[in-house]
């Protein structure tokens, strides 16, 4: 049993209750909602809904609240449930019950808190998807701990999960980080050659590009940089993984953007886009109408 939704159920039947005594008027019972009250001295568990039935009832939301309260059945896991204005329910647990409660958190472990909400259905969490152009920082990391625990909790909420991170690996980027690995592994070569300022900077660059000297020799000074890039974002690919598993978040998919375009499907979504007259050309480049979609530019 989910305590809260349970409560918001209860309180459901003494509306229903209320109306069939005559205590309040017939409306439609809204989704009601149960929140714990900011103020821990309110009690336990506390609901707004009379106040928002005050102008579908007609009533003051004090009354409102007094006549469900009235009409609250007894409940094993209820010490009070008080009025408290303007017309707001406070509700406090009774000792036993959280007492009791604490026993079966011990006793269950890492089970307790499963429920079936999400039975039969299936739920995707995308989170982190860095570049594969550098290693994992702080700022990812966080992401990763929020979607890792907000797929664990979905999964003890019965839903079928799959993790996802998206990899960018595929536009200007990607050119960048293979156009930075063979200039390094060329500089290692003795080549004069340097570095633009666009271009990637960071000593694990230059890591990279020695393991490549290293497996294969002077043999690769005439292979491009997309071949460069390949071997590099594989490698950051595998350092990010790492990373995260060393903090146990992993993925069940890794969805790669270049496979968008193996695929075909980012041509064909754009013809698409072309036959419907949402795509137009404009120095040099095609524009998407985003404005006829509430943005305030096209793309």
């Amino acid at each position: 049993m989910i305590l809260h939704h349970d409560l918001a159920k209860q309180i459901a039947t003494a509306i229903g209750a209320a109306q069939t005594a005559g205590d309040l008027p017939a409306f439609a019972i809204p989704e009601i909602v149960v929140e714990r009250p900011r103020d821990a001295s309110h009690g336990d568990y506390a609901t707004p809904s009379a106040l928002k039935l005050a102008r579908v009832a007609r009533m003051a939301p004090i009354k409102i609240a007094q006549a469900i309260v009235a009409h609250l059945p007894a409940l094993a896991y209820l010490d009070t449930a008080e009025v408290a204005p303007p017309g707001f329910i406070n509700f406090r647990l009774t000792t036993a019950w959280v007492q009791q409660e604490a026993a079966r958190i011990l006793a269950e472990g890492g089970d307790y808190g499963r429920v079936d909400l999400g039975a039969g259905k299936s739920a995707q969490i995308e989170c982190v998807s860095a570049n594969p152009t550098g290693p994992i920082h702080i700022g990812r990391t966080r992401g990763g701990g929020m979607g890792d625990t907000l797929g664990r909790a979905t999964a003890k909420a019965g839903y079928d999960v799959v993790m996802e991170y998206y990899y960018n690996d595929a536009g200007r980027q990607v050119t960048l980080l293979g156009q930075s690995t063979q200039i390094r592994y060329r500089q290692l070569l003795g080549d004069d050659v340097v570095l633009e300022p666009d271009h990637y900077q960071g000593d694990y660059i230059i890591d990279i590009a020695r393991e490549i000297l290293e497996q294969h020799g002077e043999s690769w000074r005439g292979e491009t940089a997309d071949t460069f890039a390949d071997y590099a974002k594989d490698r950051i690919s595998t350092m990010q993984k790492a990373s995260l598993k060393s903090i146990n978040i992993e993925f069940d998919v890794y969805y790669r953007e270049q496979s968008l375009y193996e695929s075909g499907r980012v041509q064909e979504a754009l013809e698409e886009l072309q036959a419907r007259g949402y795509v137009y050309e404009k120095d040099d480049a095609q524009w998407f109408k985003t404005t006829e979609f509430g943005d305030d530019k096209d793309r």
